[in-house]
């Protein structure tokens, strides 16, 4: 007995759909697996990365902070140098390394805060430069009193010694 045509056509398809629907299916699991894989990749990514910019701020902070105790220690000595003590002009130069202080820790954390909002959106954390120019003004600022201090200094041993500079030699 011959098979009609149109049977075997049918199951033909009938196959080739249950081959098909098969195919699909394993592969749309395989990509399931592999996107879960992937997201799980990610997140253990961010958590590092995340990890990073909170070690980051921190070593910062630290910097920033010996930073501005090596400017309160350098203002303590020229204002022992110049015997005047830490009022005036030292005490404005104090306030304002202790505000310089506040200010780069506060850029420190709103930079750490950024960068964990970029990272929690999928983007890389910005590099910056770790430096601060405030920071590098106060520094130029210190270096200029203290060779300020150290020829008012050097006058006013002259002057007690007796000693008159000439005007330029011979």
């Amino acid at each position: 007995m011959a098979i009609p045509a149109a049977i075997i056509a049918a199951s033909t398809a009938a196959v080739g759909t249950a081959t098909s629907i098969a195919s699909t299916r394993a592969q749309q699991k395989s990509q399931a697996d592999y996107a879960e894989a992937s997201a799980r990749s990610q997140r253990k990514a961010a958590i590092a990365s995340q990890q990073q910019v909170r070690q980051k701020q921190a070593i910062e902070k630290l910097r920033a902070t010996n930073r501005a105790h090596l400017i309160r220690s350098q203002i303590r000595v020229a204002a022992g140098e110049s015997g005047i003590g830490l009022g005036g002009t030292y005490e404005s130069l104090m306030r304002q390394a202790d505000y310089d202080d506040s200010m780069n820790t506060r850029i420190i954390d709103s930079n750490a805060d950024v960068d964990m909002a970029r990272i929690a959106a999928g983007l890389q954390p910005i590099a910056r430069a770790p430096s601060s120019m405030a920071v590098s003004g106060l520094q130029g600022g210190m270096a200029g009193l203290q060779t300020g201090l150290s020829i008012a200094g050097s006058m006013t041993r002259l002057k007690a010694l007796n000693v008159k500079p000439d005007g330029g030699g011979g």
